[in-house]
C-alpha cells in the first residue's frame, strides 16, 4: 500500500514537471521570430476626434520673472466614440515649437504618460500625440494631468519716463492662454496666471 502511494506520487511528480515544461517550451515558440528590436508605430489618429469631448479644462499658469512659463493643464477626456481609443493631441504654436523646453503627461493615479512629438502640423501648430496608460473605453472619462515649461514667451520693452532716469518695462506674454485641442470642450473651462510680483500692469 505504501508502495502504491509512492509510485502515484512520483508518476503525479513527474506529470507535474512534463506540464510545466511544455508551457515553458509554447511560450518560447511564440517569441522565436520577433525582430529583436521594432520601433513603435504612430499610432494618433484623429479619426474620431469630433466625438471626443474635454468635459472639464483648468489651466494654471505662473509666468517667472525669470523668462520661463510653467503651465499645467488638468483635463477630463470623454471618449463618445464606439470604439475605444488609446491616444489625444495637444497642440504648439509653431513660432514657440523650439521655446517648449519641458513636457510630460500624468495620467490618473500620477503615473508618467508616453508622449511623442509627432511632427505633425495642423493649421500652424505641431501636434504632440499623448498616449494612454489603458484604452479610453467608449462613454467613459480619463482625467489626465499635463507639465509644460516655455522659455523665451515674454517681450520685453522698456520706455524712459520724461527726463528722468526712470524707466517703464512692459512685459508682452506671447503664449497661448488655453491649451491647443483638436476637440470639443464644454463644461468648466478655466485659466489662472499667477504673474511676477514686479509686475505692474497685467
Amino acid at each position: 500500500m505504501r508502495k502504491k502511494g509512492f509510485i502515484l506520487l512520483l508518476i503525479g511528480f513527474l506529470l507535474f514537471i512534463v506540464v510545466i515544461s511544455n508551457i515553458q517550451n509554447n511560450s518560447l515558440i511564440n517569441y522565436q521570430n520577433q525582430p529583436e528590436k521594432e520601433s513603435p508605430q504612430l499610432a494618433g489618429s484623429l479619426e474620431g476626434a469630433e466625438n471626443i469631448v474635454i468635459t472639464e479644462l483648468r489651466r494654471y499658469g505662473n509666468l517667472s520673472g525669470y523668462g520661463l512659463v510653467n503651465i499645467e493643464d488638468k483635463m477630463t477626456i470623454l471618449n463618445n466614440n464606439d470604439n475605444p481609443i488609446n491616444s489625444i493631441f495637444i497642440g504648439i504654436p509653431i513660432e514657440h515649437s523650439d521655446d517648449l523646453v519641458y513636457f510630460e503627461a500624468m495620467g490618473e493615479n500620477k503615473n508618467s504618460l508616453l508622449t511623442e512629438r509627432s511632427k505633425i502640423v495642423m493649421h500652424n501648430f505641431e501636434m504632440i500625440i499623448i498616449y494612454f496608460d489603458s484604452p479610453l473605453l467608449p462613454y467613459q472619462t480619463k482625467n489626465i494631468r499635463l507639465l509644460q515649461t516655455f522659455q523665451n514667451l515674454f517681450a520685453y520693452n522698456v520706455f524712459p519716463l520724461g527726463l528722468t532716469e526712470d524707466i517703464d518695462v512692459h512685459h508682452n506674454f506671447t503664449g497661448p492662454v488655453w491649451p491647443i485641442l483638436p476637440y470639443r470642450a464644454e463644461g468648466e473651462i478655466s485659466a489662472e496666471f499667477r504673474f511676477p510680483a514686479t509686475a505692474e500692469r497685467v
